[in-house]
């Protein structure tokens, strides 16, 4: 591919994912470097949920804290929203610090074409599975999709996205490299 073609490409990849709203399910470890990955993909919209602050035992994890976040308790999705844009310009940030079952998260994830849950609690995971379901069998079943993330031991993290005819990896950075079988939807991204 010409090198004039493979930048008009990546351009028109980049416009497309700047019309994309995403809702991001905990903004801590996992949730933080996704935000930061879509980012720098090109993504502008975004809603940000987690309840928690940063903690000084955080530092080693959440992308874009600092000490001073850690030393004032800085909500996560603020430190999320900050790193955001660091990155890109006039981006569109919804943070709540709130619990993801408030009627606030709720009603701002049905806004959302896409849904990254980066949580380390079952419950959530439960929570979102369910009110997605219930929110996509009332829409057309292509024009929403999400993706639940996981981490495992060894170096690995997991990706499941549904619906599995829609669903499709839209980018990757870094070294991961995506495993992808198509017919489940499934996701493996080795670190």
């Amino acid at each position: 591919m010409e090198p004039q073609t493979a930048n008009s490409a990546q351009e028109s990849e980049r416009r497309r994912l700047s019309q994309v709203s995403v809702g991001v399910i905990g903004a801590g470890g996992l949730g933080s470097t996704m935000i930061e990955g879509l980012a720098r993909l090109g993504v502008r919209h975004f809603t940000l949920i987690d309840p928690d602050v940063a903690e000084l035992s955080n530092i080693n994890r959440v992308s874009g804290m600092t000490l001073d976040d850690g030393r004032r308790g800085v909500a996560k999705v603020e430190i999320a929203a900050r790193n955001i844009r660091s990155i890109i310009a006039e981006p569109y940030i919804t943070p709540l610090q709130e619990s993801v079952f408030s009627p606030a998260s709720i009603h701002a994830l049905k806004q959302c074409d896409l849904l990254v849950v980066a949580t380390d609690n079952h419950a959530t995971r439960l929570e979102i599975d369910g009110k997605s379901r219930r929110d996509h069998d009332k829409r057309d079943r292509s024009s929403r999709w999400r993706i639940d993330i996981r981490e495992r031991s060894g170096g690995q993290t997991t990706a499941q996205a549904e619906p599995g005819e829609q669903a499709n990896a839209i980018g990757n950075q870094g070294n991961s490299t995506p495993e992808v079988n198509r017919s489940a939807g499934h996701l493996l991204f080795n670190k």
